[in-house]
């Protein structure tokens, strides 16, 4: 099937699907006239790397699931350590955002937000510490 096609099954624009394409993510057979020809196949995987990026998986860790995929003598336990990894990757990144929301908390309190141009957030962030 056409790129259009199969960005059209998978809900996803045909520029992400050329650079998964072009970085190898997937590999399409090519038809005479040069044009990529998906099967079934390419699209599970197409499937396989978006729902992944929509859990923040990078790249590299999607290129990783695909081979799992395609490797059927595959271990589960493989599978679920990147997955793992990722929730660990993502308690890290909650962690720090918290961190940053309270600090921004506290400095946004600190400030008047009054008619004065004396601005508290802004002497904390140009602050050299």
């Amino acid at each position: 099937m056409k790129i259009s096609e199969a960005a059209s099954k998978i809900k996803v624009p045909i520029k992400k699907i050329r650079y998964y394409s072009d970085i190898g993510l997937i590999r399409p057979s090519r038809v005479n006239n040069g044009y990529r020809d998906f099967t079934e196949s390419d699209l599970i995987k197409l499937q396989l790397i978006v729902k992944s990026r929509s859990f923040g998986f990078s790249i590299k860790e999607c290129s990783t699931l695909v081979k799992l995929f395609e490797n059927k003598s595959r271990y589960s336990k493989d599978v679920k350590k990147i997955a793992v990894l990722k929730i660990t990757d993502i308690e890290k990144k909650i962690k720090s955002l918290n961190m940053l929301k309270k600090n921004l908390q506290k400095i946004s309190n600190q400030c008047k937000g009054n008619n004065n141009s004396n601005c508290s957030i802004l002497d904390n962030l140009t602050s050299i510490s």
